[in-house]
């Protein structure tokens, strides 16, 4: 899966997140979003964006340190990121994504 790898500091908490890229590739999609254990399984919650080539569509999400389960969600048709090299079955008879996120490595502390 391509992540393009960013850190921000929530002030308040001093909590960390990497922003993750998410990309799809798909000139036949009129709607695609990302759903997941770090959105609580809401198709809404992070709607992908067309680029200007017609046929990438990409989403940004800030998350912090922890392992997430998530799927695409293309036309309302759920399945796995074509990007992403791991996935695990779902109680579904399907495939989700994992994405492990660990912002420890940019702790200011190190």
């Amino acid at each position: 899966m391509d992540h393009a790898l960013h850190m921000a500091s929530d002030r308040a908490d001093e909590s960390y997140f990497e922003f993750i890229t998410f990309l799809f590739a798909s000139r036949r999609a009129n709607a695609v979003s990302i759903a997941g254990t770090f959105n609580s399984w809401q198709v809404k919650a992070n709607p992908m964006h067309r680029l200007d080539d017609g046929f990438h569509w990409k989403r940004d999400i800030a998350l912090p340190s922890g392992t997430y389960e998530y799927c695409m969600v293309v036309d309302g048709e759920w399945m796995s990121d074509p990007r992403s090299e791991e996935t695990i079955g779902n109680p579904f008879g399907g495939w989700n994504s994992l994405l492990i996120v660990n912002t420890s490595r940019h702790s200011p502390n190190r």
